[in-house]
Formats: C-alpha cells, structure tokens, sequence
C-alpha cells in the first residue's frame, strides 16, 4: 500500500515492500510463512534474510527469548543486529469478583481442542472432582464424543458461541479461580495474559515461551 508515513509497523511476519523504514513484532520464525515446511527452503529463507538485513528494515521485535532464538535459528546469526526482544502486555483488568457458588472454579479458554490440550484437562477434572469441590467453565469447540463422555458432569459447563472481549473478562476470566491452558503448540499465548490481567493462577505446560510468561510457584 502506500503511504507518507516516517515508519511502517507491521506483524506476523508481513514484509512492507515500500522504500520506507519499517519495523515488525513477530512471534516465530514460521510466522514469515503459511507453515512450517518454508523454513526447510534454503531459497525461502534467504528471501526473509535479504528483507531483514535491507536497511528499510529498522528492527525486528520477537515476542520473547525464544521468539528471538526461533528467528536468530532460522535466518543467521547476522540478523541479531536486527533483533530486540520486546515482551506483549496486557493491562490490569479490574473487576469485581462476584458470583453465588462457593465452588472452585476452573477455566479453559481455547480455539483448538486437541492441540491446546483440551482432553488432558476433561480428563484431569473427572479425577479432581472426587476429591474436590469444582466446577469447569470449558469454552471451546468441543468434539462430540466428549461433550457425550462427560454430560453426565452437572459442573462441567461447555461453551462454544463467540463473545466480546468485555464479556469474556466480566463473565469468564473475572468469575474463575483458576485458568488452565496445557497447551501442546502455543509460541506465546496471549490467553495467559489475558487471565494473569484478572489476577488468576495459571496451571500450563512448560513449552517454548510459557516459562517466560509464568514464574512457576509464584
């Protein structure tokens, strides 16, 4: 497109092809691309290098550590000029926490079933909830089979039509005791930060960037 703009800001992995100054934030190196086999191309990635290293290419923003290590992997160690880890934030949400059942509840909040570990936590809360008192707020699309398995739970409550941004904060994230998101392909996950803005614990795997954004025990 064109612009007048000093500086061009873009994301997930969008290369400005106008001569102007641009900077990107990025979250893997994969982001350049539909999916991970480019990066297996020699040609392709020497395509990102020439665009990164150009000098309208002012900085690179990798999300995190591993963001930074993702891309430093991929296009060379040269490009480290380039890059300068910048964390996303989210600010505090504050809302009151109010609801009737005393309860401990616990949240899930995600677009893929199997791949943000969705069974993994159906399967934990059936062996929870023999010992504890809990409820399970379960927002994602959620096969068949499952929703069938697990009916029998009157505290599992599953959900799967789109809300607002202000819905999702006042009813889910603000009304639960704990958000649980053992994902098995996050490069960051943003959700985290959406629960930690309402002051929730986090139960979540230890894959790429996840330890960076939760210190464990605290």
């Amino acid at each position: 497109f064109l612009t007048d703009a000093d500086l061009i800001h873009t994301s997930r992995g969008i290369i400005p092809l106008n001569k102007k100054p641009w900077i990107m934030d990025i979250e893997h190196a994969k982001s350049f691309f539909d999916d991970h086999k480019p990066l297996l191309s020699g040609r392709a990635r020497s395509i990102v290098r020439k665009f990164i290293l150009s000098k309208y290419c002012k900085k690179v923003l990798p999300h995190c550590i591993m963001s930074y290590k993702s891309l430093v992997s991929a296009f060379g160690k040269d490009i480290k000029e380039k890059l300068e880890v910048m964390y996303p934030a989210i600010k505090p949400y504050r809302i009151s926490k109010k609801r009737k059942s005393s309860k401990i509840r616990l949240l899930f909040i995600a677009n893929k079933f199997f791949e943000k570990g969705g069974k993994e936590v159906l399967e934990a809360f059936e062996i929870l909830s023999k010992k504890y008192d809990l409820e399970l707020i379960f927002k994602c699309i959620t096969p068949f089979e499952f929703k069938e398995k697990y009916k029998k739970y009157k505290n599992i409550k599953f959900i799967e039509e789109n809300v607002t941004r202000k819905v999702l904060f006042s009813s889910f994230y603000a009304t639960s005791d704990i958000f649980i998101l053992p994902s098995y392909i996050d490069t960051f996950g943003f959700s985290l930060l959406e629960a930690m803005s309402v002051g929730l614990p986090i139960v979540a795997n230890n894959i790429f960037a996840i330890p960076e954004i939760i210190d464990d025990g605290k």
